[in-house]
């Protein structure tokens, strides 16, 4: 077996045990080269799946994240076209702060 088919075996097996273990289907798992690019991923799929909506079709979506939130979320949200919510925390945004942001948002931010 060649080193290549057995990669795509290995990652294959991987997805059917991550999907088994949270429940999903294993075309629902992505593997990804790292941080910043799960992070480009996951900001450009929610995005994508916002704007399935007409209404927000020509409108930036908004991300709230942490100060202390990994550069690349900062640098993503700029590639991605959406406008970044950052939320005065220590180190890691808790669900209290979050609480707090969201309920400060403006009814036309939310719907962001």
């Amino acid at each position: 077996m060649s080193d290549e088919k057995y990669m795509r075996l290995a990652i294959e097996k991987a997805r059917e045990q991550v999907a088994s273990i949270i429940n999903c289907n294993r075309e629902e798992i992505v593997f990804t080269s790292g941080g910043t690019a799960a992070n480009l991923s996951a900001i450009v799929t929610a995005r994508e799946h916002w704007r399935e909506d007409d209404t927000y079709k020509r409108e930036k979506g908004l991300i709230i994240t942490s100060e202390g939130a990994h550069s690349s979320i900062k640098a993503m949200a700029k590639v991605a076209d959406v406008d970044i919510l950052l939320v005065e925390s220590e180190e890691r945004l808790t669900g209290e702060n979050l609480r707090e942001t969201i309920d400060n948002l403006t009814f036309h931010q939310r719907k962001r």
